[in-house]
């Protein structure tokens, strides 16, 4: 957010056209609100672990309900990955910041519907501020745990 604001700033100086410069600088602030919204989604809206399933969200995008006798295994590790709710393959993606940090394989295809994606996976990628922390209470929530 602050590089927003650093080019909301650096438009103002280095645009000599008073009209260009107030629809630029609109634009700015309005794309500044977006991504502020889209950090307190994600703030707002934490993942939930209970006894029985895992409630995983992306935001405002994606809300993924996954029954925790679904899990198989977990494993931590910094992903790169896209923006938002992605299928690809037997995959789903929840990337926040274009990476993810945590790997939940799943028993048998699960289907899927976060957002406007829809599919079946076997793989779920999400991100996760404590990623050991989230990763060691899934495993205590695991039917062999």
């Amino acid at each position: 957010m602050a590089l927003t604001v650093l080019e909301i700033a650096v438009v103002e100086i280095i645009v000599p056209w008073t009209a260009l410069r107030m629809i630029l600088l609109v634009l700015g602030v309005y794309g500044l609100l977006i991504m502020a919204g889209f950090v307190a989604a994600n703030r707002t809206r934490p993942h939930i672990l209970t006894s029985d399933s895992l409630l995983l969200r992306c935001g405002l995008l994606a809300d993924v309900a996954v029954p925790i006798n679904q899990v198989t295994s977990v494993s931590v590790g910094l992903r790169r990955a896209g923006y938002g709710p992605i299928i690809v393959g037997d995959t789903l993606t929840l990337g926040v910041a274009g990476s993810v940090h945590v790997a939940l394989n799943l028993s048998a295809p699960f289907p899927i519907r976060a957002g406007k994606v829809v599919g079946e996976v076997r793989t779920i990628l999400f991100a996760a501020d404590e990623s050991a922390v989230a990763a060691r209470l899934i495993r205590s929530q695991l039917p062999d745990a």
